[in-house]
Formats: structure tokens, sequence, C-alpha cells
């Protein structure tokens, strides 16, 4: 194996390790709310623990959201939610 070759996937490695990642994001909405998604976007953050984190902080802010499913996220919407796409939800570092 070539040194250049292992230094590359090893420094792939790493970046996908240490980036931010989208763990949920708007999967749909409606004249009344707004639904989202979650995945298991870095390995320690499983699809239900994104959605349980996600859903606490929207609440925290102040939004009515439910879970809903192992991944799926509802929240109500109205006029201080704003848009539907502009909440999500990210892991990993540097975030």
């Amino acid at each position: 194996m070539k040194p250049s070759f292992l230094l590359l996937t090893l420094a792939t490695a790493i970046t996908s390790v240490s980036a931010c990642e989208r763990t949920c994001g708007m999967s749909g909405e409606s004249k009344t709310q707004c639904s989202y998604n979650c995945w298991r976007a870095c390995g320690d953050v499983s699809e239900t623990s994104a959605r349980n984190n996600f859903a606490n902080a929207m609440r925290k802010a102040g939004h009515t959201c439910t879970n809903s499913g192992a991944a799926n996220v509802k929240c109500k919407k109205t006029k201080a939610f704003g848009s539907c796409n502009s909440h999500y939800w990210n892991c990993g570092k540097k975030c």
C-alpha cells in the first residue's frame, strides 16, 4: 500500500468523525405543523437520541413539539415558530 493512500484514508476518517453533520431535518409541513425526521449521522448518536435532543431543544426554545415514532418530531406552527426549514439539529464536533 502506498503511504500517500494511507495518509489520505486516515485524513478522510478523521475529517468525517470531527465534522458537524445534520442529524434532524424537515420532512414535511402543513398549515398547522412542521414534521422532522432524524437519522444516525454520527456513530455515537442514534436516531432516537437525535430525536430526543432536537425535540427537547425545541421545547426549551418555547415551541410545542412532540416525539412521533422512533425518529420523528412534529411541531405546531405559530408566527413565532418561523419557517419549518429554519429548524434542524446537528451532531458531531465543531457544531
